[in-house]
C-alpha cells in the first residue's frame, strides 16, 4: 500500500537510503534528488542539499529505508477492458458514468502498484485515447487511439477496420490529426487456446503492411503491430513495424531480424499464463489447460533466446484481458520473465530504461537523472537482490 504521495512540481529534495541506476545495475548511496518544476533537477551530496533546500525553498523528504527509482512502464494496456468480463466491458462503454468510474480504478491500479507510465493498445470508441488526458497528473499515457485492421477479421473492438491501404493512410491521417502517439495495427489474429500453434489468419500481405507503415512514419509515428505466428511476426518486423507485440510462435530467424531492424518485442505473457491458473484453468479442458502451458512456457524460452540476441524487450501485460487487471498484474508479468531465467538487473532495465524507449518516451523518462521527468517510487528493499520488492511500494512521485 503506498504511504505517501508527492506532486512532482512542488520544490523538494528527496533524501533516500539508495537510488537505483538502472542503466549500470547498481544503488547509488549519499546522494538525494531535487525536484523543480516537476523534473529531476540534479542529484545532490550532503553538503548540496542544504544550499538547494535554502535557494529554491525547498521541502526536504526523508526517505530513510527505501530505495528510489523510475516509475515502472507498461508497453501494453487496454483501459476499455476490465480484465474479468469482456462482453460486459464492452456493455459498460455505454455508460459515461461507469466508464469514468472504470477508467479512474484503472489509473489508481496502475499508480498503487509503481507503474507510472503506460501506452494504450487501441480500442475503437477512444477511450484509452481520453485517459492521457483525464489521467495527466498522476500517470503518463500513451495513445494509438484506434487500430488499423482489416474489415471481417479479428479486432472489431479495437477499430473500424479498412478495406485497402487507401482506407487506412485516411485512418492514420485522422489519428494524427487527432494527436495519438503511436498508430496500432493489427497483424494477426489471436493466439488459440485449445489448438497448439494455432493463430487468426494474418490480416496485411508484406507491400500492403509496408505501405502502411511508410505512411505512419512519415507523419512522425511509431507503429506498434498485434502480431502472433512466425507468419505474423515476418511480415510485421520486414514492413519495419518500431514493435511486435505478443509475438506467440515466432522464430529465431524472426528474432534475428529483430535485432538487425531494430524491432523491439512486448511478449505479453500473463494474458496466456493466467489462463492456466484457477480460477481459469476451469474454464478448459485439460487438454485446454496443456496447450496454454505449452504456449507460454514456448515463449519464456523464445524471450531467453531474445536477450541473449540483444533484442529490445519491453514489459508489457495487455491489462484488461481476461484475468489481467491493471496494476496487480505487471508484477506477476515480471515473475514470468524472472521464471524465464532473467536476472533482477536485466528485468529491471526492461520495465523501465526499455519500456521508456518503446514508448517514445526515453528522453523524459527511464532513468534517475538531471533532466528527466521526476516520475518516481521509493521501495522497501534492494529490487537487485530482491525483486520482489516492487511488491512494496511506499512512496510515489507522479
Amino acid at each position: 500500500m503506498v504511504k505517501k504521495m508527492i506532486c512532482r512540481h512542488d520544490p523538494a529534495v528527496l533524501v533516500p537510503d539508495s537510488i537505483l541506476d538502472v542503466a549500470e545495475g547498481r544503488l547509488i548511496r549519499g546522494k538525494s534528488v531535487a525536484l523543480k518544476n516537476g523534473d529531476i533537477a540534479g542529484l545532490l551530496s550532503s553538503q548540496e542539499r542544504a544550499a538547494w533546500v535554502e535557494r529554491e525553498r525547498a521541502q526536504t523528504v526523508d526517505l530513510t529505508g527505501l530505495t528510489l527509482l523510475p516509475g515502472l512502464i507498461d508497453c501494453h494496456v487496454h483501459f476499455a477492458l476490465d480484465g474479468v468480463d469482456f462482453n460486459q466491458a464492452l456493455e459498460r462503454w455505454k455508460d459515461p458514468a461507469q466508464m469514468e468510474a472504470h477508467v479512474k480504478s484503472a489509473v489508481a491500479g496502475f499508480v498503487e502498484h509503481g507503474v507510472l507510465a503506460v501506452r494504450d493498445g487501441s480500442d475503437i470508441q477512444g477511450i484509452g485515447f481520453r485517459t492521457k488526458s483525464s489521467a495527466a497528473g498522476s500517470l503518463v499515457v500513451r495513445t494509438t487511439g484506434f487500430a488499423i485492421r482489416r474489415q471481417g477479421r479479428y479486432g472489431t473492438f479495437l477499430g473500424p477496420g479498412v478495406r485497402d491501404t487507401a482506407e487506412a493512410k485516411r485512418q492514420i491521417a485522422q489519428l494524427a490529426r487527432q494527436g495519438v502517439d503511436q498508430i496500432k495495427v493489427v497483424v494477426s489474429g489471436l493466439v488459440s487456446f485449445s489448438q497448439y500453434g494455432q493463430v487468426g489468419p494474418i490480416q496485411f500481405s508484406v507491400p500492403e503492411l509496408k505501405e502502411i507503415v511508410r505512411a505512419c512514419h512519415e507523419t512522425g509515428l511509431p507503429v506498434m503491430a498485434h502480431a502472433s505466428s512466425e507468419a505474423g511476426v515476418r511480415t510485421a518486423v520486414e514492413a519495419g513495424v518500431d514493435s511486435v507485440e505478443h509475438g506467440y510462435f515466432l522464430s529465431d530467424a524472426s528474432l534475428e531480424a529483430m535485432v538487425q531492424k531494430g524491432t523491439a518485442w512486448v511478449p505479453t505473457l500473463i494474458p496466456i499464463a493466467v489462463q492456466a491458473r484457477k480460477p481459469y484453468a476451469d474454464t478448459h479442458s485439460p487438454e485446454g489447460v496443456c496447450v496454454l502451458e505449452r504456449t507460454f512456457r514456448l515463449q519464456m524460452e523464445k524471450i531467453q533466446k531474445a536477450v541473449s540476441l540483444g533484442v529490445l524487450l519491453g514489459i508489457g501485460t495487455d491489462a484488461g484481458a481476461i484475468g489481467v487487471r491493471h496494476g496487480s498484474s505487471y508484477f506477476e508479468e515480471v515473475q514470468l520473465f524472472q521464471e524465464a531465467g532473467l536476472s533482477n538487473g536485466v528485468i529491471l532495465h526492461m520495465a523501465i530504461a526499455h519500456g521508456a524507449k518503446i514508448i517514445g518516451l526515453e528522453d523524459r523518462l527511464g532513468a534517475v537523472e538531471p533532466g528527466k521527468m521526476a516520475c518516481l517510487l521509493g521501495i522497501k528493499g534492494n529490487p537487485l537482490s530482491r525483486l520482489s520488492a516492487l511488491e512494496e511500494v511506499q512512496v510515489v512521485v507522479c
